[in-house]
């Protein structure tokens, strides 16, 4: 629970005591409706509550930096000054909303009161000072002299105090303590010129202890004050921000809250400020897609890393690129002209990305193909091929005409090691790399050739003798098969019968040349563009002497050489 009061007495005797030694600061004027309970309270109450800020006064906050804030500012919550110069004696006021019963909230240190505020960071910031806010009721001289005398407790927290979060830093004393009026004092609608509020700044430096340097994230301040007189409260920010202000109440955190009767109904803001300079980090570079180009530049590719926001240049090695920063993690990139391998760096107001591996970019010219060998194969596919060029490194694809190698590897930029995918006919062979894809020429031409067979046929018998006439043919099978047929008796031409041009996918050899003994007669192909080369099973033959025939009138029959037509 929050603590609300203490022994009247023993807070009346503190007045007594505070009023006896500072004689020209009263803790409690005539006018002010403050209770003296409320010194150790964990809030000022409006004693009579009759006096809040109406929904019909004419009265409109609007959002301002807190007066008196350190500078150059990183951070700073909404202001505290409701109206300027309607106040005592000219100077501002601030407000209590309609919907508060409070003046402020309790952060004396002499009473174990704490108070804690959220701020984000963007990118990464250094600070170097802070500022926060109180007063303490009394009748003062004016213009009236701060009565802060220290920030007594600093904390840094990486979430909710008391929620959650960690202490990473502190606590520790404030130092390099500096005071003074704000020109603004906190009052009601109904006495917008009392003077016993006048609310002070307090700066202190960014803790040596702290770390020197914040990244992206949330973070959370803890502070409390001391001051010479007995009161000591924080007034509340104007606008409502994250509203997620808490207060240490001796015992537990709890959150700041400006309405002491409806629990969790007035969460606030306190006001403060955090000063220093922001610091950008460099960019980094992870990778690039592609990394290989022509020489001739125009490669559209993806540059990944980090800290991109910004950017103000994009080099290829010396050379300038054009480029959009997509967000903090992704550019996209035209590269320029160039040679060799270089590295891809951006360049923001945090510096430029160091150099790496993972961003280089290679300019390659397209690949070229002097020759393919074998240039042929079977239609069926399957080949094993070697292709000899430039430029082969990083290859991405090799075709067949418009057919992909269903297999290759890279042996180095001047050779390609490829399977053949099935197809027909003469295609180009080409290789594709990030540089581009070869041109096609005749050194880089494969034809699919199909199995030719060829069958030999003879109405001759098989037994003949020398000199007679013997005719044989062959039929060649395959894909519209051309080109020459040769004619053999035990696997040596036969006279006359080499070279027989195919007519309609045919030869004939007629031939009285056979040589004399037992053998086989065969027929091969030679082969075309789209077929390969066979041959014929073979004609099992014997070929007599004529001698023998005569001497042996009971051969006859058998000789009488092939039937005509």
């Amino acid at each position: 629970m929050k603590m609300r009061s203490l022994e009247r007495f023993r807070l009346l005797l503190s007045a007594v005591v505070l009023l006896s030694v500072t004689p020209t600061h009263h803790l409690w004027a005539s006018d002010d409706p403050q209770s003296p309970n409320d010194v150790a309270s964990a809030s000022e109450r409006n004693g009579s509550n009759s006096s809040l800020l109406a929904s019909t006064d004419p009265i409109s906050p609007n959002a301002a930096v807190p007066p008196s804030a350190c500078t150059p500012q990183l951070y700073s919550s909404d202001t505290f000054v409701t109206i300027v110069g309607n106040g005592f004696n000219g100077s501002d006021t601030s407000v209590i909303d309609a919907s508060h019963d409070s003046f402020g909230l309790n952060g004396n240190n002499a009473f174990n009161f704490h108070l804690a505020d959220d701020f984000t960071v963007s990118g990464s910031w250094t600070p170097t000072a802070l500022t926060f806010y109180a007063y303490q009721t009394g009748t003062y001289s004016f213009p009236p002299t701060s009565t802060l005398t220290g920030i007594p407790v600093l904390a840094l927290w990486d979430g909710v105090p008391g929620g959650g979060g960690t202490v990473i830093a502190g606590p520790v004393a404030g130092t390099g303590f500096s005071t003074g009026w704000t020109n603004t004092h906190r009052v009601t609608s109904s006495t917008l010129t009392n003077a016993n509020r006048p609310i002070m700044y307090a700066n202190v430096v960014w803790p040596a202890s702290f770390p020197t340097t914040l990244s992206s994230g949330t973070y959370w301040l803890e502070w409390s004050f001391t001051g010479s007189l007995g009161s000591l409260f924080v007034p509340p920010a104007n606008l409502h921000g994250t509203d997620n202000a808490r207060q240490f109440d001796g015992t537990n955190w709890i959150d700041a809250d400006m309405n002491s009767t409806v629990a969790g109904a007035q969460h606030v803001d306190f006001p403060m400020a955090v000063c220093g300079t922001t610091t950008t980090a460099p960019p980094t570079v992870t990778s690039i897609s592609p990394n290989v180009g022509p020489t001739a530049g125009g490669t559209n590719l993806t540059i990944t890393g980090a800290n991109f926001s910004g950017a103000t240049a994009v080099n290829f090695g010396a050379a300038p690129a054009t480029f959009t920063v997509n967000d903090p993690t992704s550019i996209s990139a035209t590269a320029p002209a160039g040679t060799g391998t270089v590295d891809v760096v951006v360049t923001t107001a945090g510096g430029t990305s160091a150099t790496s591996a993972a961003d280089q970019f290679t300019f390659s010219d397209p690949p070229t193909v002097t020759s393919i060998s074998p240039s042929y194969g079977p239609d069926g596919g399957g080949t094993s091929v070697t292709i000899t060029g430039t430029n082969f490194d990083n290859a991405t694809a090799v075709n067949f005409g418009a057919t992909p190698a269903p297999l290759f590897t890279v042996n180095d930029s001047t050779s390609i090691s490829a399977t053949a995918p099935a197809g027909t006919g003469t295609v180009d062979v080409v290789v594709t790399t990030a540089g581009g894809t070869s041109a096609t020429s005749a050194a880089d031409q494969f034809t699919y050739r199909t199995t030719s067979s060829v069958a030999l046929t003879t109405n001759c018998p098989s037994v003949f003798v020398a000199g007679q006439t013997f005719s044989a043919t062959v039929a060649v099978t395959g894909s519209v098969p051309t080109g020459n047929v040769d004619f053999l008796a035990g696997g040596n031409g036969i006279s006359g019968c080499t070279g027989i041009v195919l007519n309609a996918a045919s030869a004939s050899c007629a031939t009285s040349n056979l040589p004399i003994g037992q053998g086989a007669m065969t027929a091969t192909y030679g082969g075309d563009a789209n077929n390969f080369p066979s041959a014929s099973a073979g004609l099992d033959l014997t070929i007599l002497d004529p001698a023998d025939v005569i001497w042996r009138n009971t051969f006859e029959e058998a000789v009488l050489g092939c039937p005509t037509e």
